[in-house]
């Protein structure tokens, strides 16, 4: 049976826009480039005293670069062991190093870093002065995962600064590790090297000549237990996004608020939205609204204060608040919806896993809140148009028509909907279709019939007349399959003169329940059988599909006894982590052969990966046979 879902949103998956997991990049274009390549430092400028001296190393510093490229800074992170040398080779870079600016994450000129080194040395030849690039971190952004917090360091809750020094080989390898400015935590100086030495993947330092030569990266990481949560801290942020007129992302802030009411405001860390998708354009485009996302967690339930009202001019897209469970690690091992607008599957937002809770300087089980919402902020208020009172109330999966379902249609309407000063719905027509003609009018009825709004205003606080445009997503979903030993069996009647008689599904294991009538569905369900197959009398026409939550090797499948076996298939699946069939595959066959899409299609459908286990792809098997049960023939 086809399980349907239905929900109603503004143009766009609600939260869609905002959602997207930063990823690391994967080229540095946006960092600070020295122009003219590493020519800055020349033989010519060897002090004159530090010739007379006979003094050479090799100094490492690095650069502020500002928003024009030029070097505005430069502090020395490891001496050549003579200062003259060290403060030459700062002065030279400040004089003489041009970059191109560097950019944040919406393409703006912003400060930066730069690490550099020069070699100095006297030779057979004369002095010589070299400009090596020193090594690059490549994939910073997956150093350290909240699951890195030693337990050790929660438990006596240690937390703080380190500073380390890498030593890199010629080829980007890391040799060593060192640490430079410890945290005063043994097992978090440890865990810092462990992680920059196995996790760490370096660009070697260059050469003048741009060959790879061996190197220094220094490194430093704060280790916090804000709030008493290892990484999950009793804060809030809040990510404004606005955007040109072409859609694409003009600017993106980021506002932490920490304990104690601090506030922290930069950049969007790279690897967001770059621009807004083509149906949420004639809301945001040129300026005309901000796309705004609020996420809170707290230890405490208790603690978490109600979000402030939305204001005139605000309009919301998502709202959910969840009660997660966390074992002693951190580990999600349980997870209740309190909110969600529009309803879903909120609980599919939260990651596996955050860090580990220190109750009394232990690492313990706690509960802990997880809240976030989704709006638009417009720039003249009357355009945020009516508020929908009762979004979970206006279409529901008992609506979906019977003769959509039979048709297999599913798809988004787009409806605008005219408010008057009063917030009643005046009309309603289909602004874009879903391909659907019963889709289409039952979306308008419904929307029509049960929506309740608060009027809009404008800047001065007037009600206004407004339109509402409103996408309706009406889904034919695939079923819930639990991840555990079930059957699935179907019992058909046949008789010489009749046909078929009856048809009789039944559940038994993870799927137990009442049986259902299956007669609509036998006459496709004989195809499997070839009329060769059956006799003449009375007899049972059996399929079943069993479901074994493990891999089963083909020598381990029992024989049938009593039965005529017309074809048995051994299936192995492969469930993603989020409970999809992303593969399907016969290992064994015998008897009549059946087409991989038709046994296949046995096992389509949503698994049920238990919340917080679904880190890694699983697999199962499922078992496919027909039968004529022989005990049955008259």
């Amino acid at each position: 049976m086809k399980r349907v879902l239905v929900w109603i949103g503004l143009l766009t998956t609600p939260g869609a826009l905002l959602s997207q997991p930063a990823k690391a990049p994967e080229d540095r274009s946006a960092d600070a480039q020295l122009l003219g390549t590493s020519d800055v430092v020349k033989p010519a400028d060897y002090p004159e005293q530090a010739l007379r001296s006979k003094q050479q190393g090799q100094v490492a510093f690095e650069l502020e670069i500002d928003q024009r490229g030029r070097v505005t800074g430069c502090t020395v992170q490891s001496s050549s062991g003579h200062a003259l040398l060290d403060r030459a080779a700062c002065e030279l870079y400040r004089g003489r190093a041009r970059y191109t600016p560097a950019q944040d994450a919406v393409g703006k000129p912003t400060i930066a870093k730069d690490q550099r080194s020069v070699r100095w040395g006297i030779g057979s030849a004369g002095p010589s002065a070299v400009d090596i690039e020193s090594p690059d971190l490549v994939q910073g952004s997956k150093l350290v995962l909240a699951s890195d917090y030693p337990a050790a360091a929660v438990s006596n809750n240690e937390q703080g600064a380190v500073t380390a020094l890498v030593r890199v080989d010629a080829d980007g390898t890391p040799a060593s590790c060192t640490i430079e400015k410890s945290s005063r935590s043994t097992a978090l100086d440890a865990r810092t090297c462990e992680l920059l030495s196995t996790r760490g993947r370096f660009k070697p330092a260059r050469d003048e000549q741009g060959t790879g030569i061996a190197g220094e990266f220094r490194q430093k990481i704060t280790w916090r237990l804000a709030g008493g949560l290892g990484f999950v801290t009793d804060s809030a942020t809040e990510m404004t996004i606005r955007f040109t007129d072409s859609g694409e992302v003009e600017s993106c802030q980021l506002q932490t608020r920490l304990p104690g009411d601090e506030t922290q405001t930069r950049p969007c860390p790279p690897g967001g939205p770059t621009r807004a998708p083509e149906h949420m354009l004639p809301l945001v485009a040129g300026g005309r609204a901000a796309a705004i996302s609020e996420n809170m967690i707290v230890v405490e339930e208790g603690r978490l204060k109600p979000p402030r009202a939305l204001r005139p001019g605000e309009r919301l897209l998502t709202e959910h608040r969840l009660r997660v469970s966390l074992d002693a690690t951190g580990k999600v091992i349980g997870c209740e919806v309190v909110l969600a607008v529009p309803q879903s599957d909120a609980c599919s937002l939260a990651p596996p896993r955050f860090g580990p809770v220190a109750i009394g300087g232990q690492a313990k089980p706690a509960t802990i809140a997880f809240y976030g919402r989704h709006y638009l902020r417009f720039a003249n208020a009357a355009d945020a148009g009516p508020r929908l009172l009762n979004p979970n109330a206006l279409v529901t999966e008992d609506d979906y028509p019977k003769e959509a379902i039979d048709d297999d249609h599913q798809g988004r309407v787009i409806v605008k909907v005219a408010v008057d000063r009063q917030g009643k719905v005046r009309s309603c027509a289909v602004d874009t279709s879903s391909g659907s003609a019963a889709l289409d009018q039952a979306t308008c009825t419904l929307v029509s019939a049960r929506a309740r709004y608060e009027p809009a205003v404008d800047n001065a606080g007037t009600a206004v007349a407004s339109v509402d445009r409103r996408s309706v997503y009406w889904k034919l979903e695939d079923p819930i399959l639990p991840l555990a030993d079930w059957i699935d069996r179907t019992t058909i009647t046949l008789a010489p003169a009749a046909g078929v008689v009856s048809c009789r599904r039944e559940f038994e294991g993870a799927l137990a329940g009442d049986p259902e009538d299956c007669l609509t569905e036998a006459a496709d369900l004989l195809a499997l059988a070839p009329a060769s197959a059956l006799p003449a009398a009375r007899a049972k026409l059996v399929l079943e599909a069993r479901l074994v939550a493990r891999e089963v090797s083909p020598s381990e499948l029992a024989k049938l006894n009593r039965r005529s076996l017309i074809s048995r298939h051994l299936l192995k699946l492969t469930i993603a982590p989020d409970g999809t069939l992303s593969g399907c595959e016969i290992v064994d066959a015998q008897g009549v052969p059946q087409p991989k899409e038709v046994v296949c299609g046995f096992a389509e459908g949503t698994y049920a990966v238990p919340h917080g286990e679904g880190e890694a792809d699983r697999s199962a098997s499922m078992i496919f046979t027909v039968t004529l049960d022989v005990e049955a023939v008259a």
